[in-house]
């Protein structure tokens, strides 16, 4: 997958240590995220350190399953207005609503000013075998995960500008 960016000799990569309790994990397997306010500002606060560095990021790394799919999306906008890509493992969330198959997926929103402007192309990469705990907590919750049967969704290699990557979760 090929998007547009401006190309540098080096890209920086600020690589999170986001803490994803059980009970965080559990609740959005439940279809009950943890969207509170105490959790909220642990995010903004680390977001806003990285944005405040001496040396800026070009991409931004969160943990699989960290962040609240909402979120996530606000602070890739929010993010890319500054020309930064962010790479985050979102929260498990309903494939079809009110259906149970969830997905676990990567968000991978890469900056460009493509359109003329700065902005960001978004990309959900599901992710495509559970670990051996993670399959049993899922069938505990009598849901199953959303694996991707198109070609095109099996781990895509990005190319954004000079750098490519790809994006593995956990057990895949």
């Amino acid at each position: 997958i090929s998007i547009p960016a401006k190309k540098k000799e080096k890209t920086y990569v600020a690589l999170t240590n986001f803490e994803t309790t059980v009970r965080q994990f559990q609740g959005a397997l439940a279809k009950e995220p943890d969207r509170s306010l105490i959790r909220y500002e642990k995010v903004n606060r680390l977001i806003n350190s990285i944005l405040r560095a001496s040396r800026q990021s070009d991409y931004v790394v969160f943990p699989e399953c960290s962040l609240p799919r909402r979120w996530a999306m606000n602070i890739a906008a929010k993010l890319a207005q500054q020309g930064i890509s962010l790479i985050a493992g979102v929260e498990y969330y309903d494939h079809k609503n009110g259906g149970h198959i969830i997905r676990n997926d990567s968000l991978v929103s890469l900056a460009t000013r493509w359109p003329g402007y700065p902005s960001n192309i978004v990309f959900m990469q599901p992710k495509l075998c559970p670990s051996h705990g993670e399959a049993e907590l899922i069938r505990k919750a009598k849901a199953r995960q959303y694996i991707p049967k198109n070609e095109n969704e099996i781990l895509p290699i990005y190319e954004h500008g000079k750098f490519h990557f790809g994006v593995l979760i956990c057990s895949d």
